[in-house]
């Protein structure tokens, strides 16, 4: 386990396991929709549902971890099941039991691998954007909310912007 992962874990969960979990996609799963995936799923097939952290890393500039959830089969064996824009073979998994989906959304937690100030400005603007998508009653909506363009629009930009400077557009 490097430092930048062992510092995510200790800020998120860390007495929780952090795993490799092999992905099976369902064919009825909609892409980054793992709570309505694993309703379906759990009806169909039985087993449970584990809450926690999916790990993402760009190399050299940050790691990142989004709250998902995975399915556990009858087997007890973690499944994730629900497809993202990039497939993966296997998802990075940090089990949260302290935390649960309400159905509101909840913010990924970001950590920065370098001193750039740009990598903490991408951060910050992500974060925003974050509270802007999910102010008031947007908080428990789903799949495309309404926003105004001039709340939106130089967050988005700006986070392009840096996007190509860092290399990771």
């Amino acid at each position: 386990m490097t430092s930048p992962v062992k510092r995510l874990r200790n800020r998120i969960a860390p007495n929780e396991r952090l795993q490799y979990v092999k992905v099976l996609i369902e064919s009825d799963a909609e892409i980054n929709e793992c709570f309505s995936n694993l309703e379906r799923k759990i009806k169909r097939d039985g087993g449970g549902i584990q809450y926690g952290w999916a790990i993402w890393y760009l190399p050299g500039i940050l790691m990142e971890a989004e709250f998902h959830a995975v399915w556990v089969s009858p087997k007890g064996e973690l499944i994730d099941v629900s497809p993202r824009q990039i497939q993966f073979k296997e998802t990075l998994f940090l089990a949260d039991s302290g935390t649960v989906y309400s159905g509101r959304q909840i913010d990924n937690i970001r950590i920065p691998l370098n001193k750039d100030p740009r990598v903490k400005e991408y951060i910050k603007l992500h974060e925003e954007l974050f509270k802007i998508m999910n102010e008031g009653e947007l908080a428990n909506e789903h799949g495309p909310v309404s926003i105004p363009r001039d709340k939106i629009d130089p967050v988005r930009e700006r986070l392009v912007e840096l996007s190509i400077e860092l290399g990771i557009a």
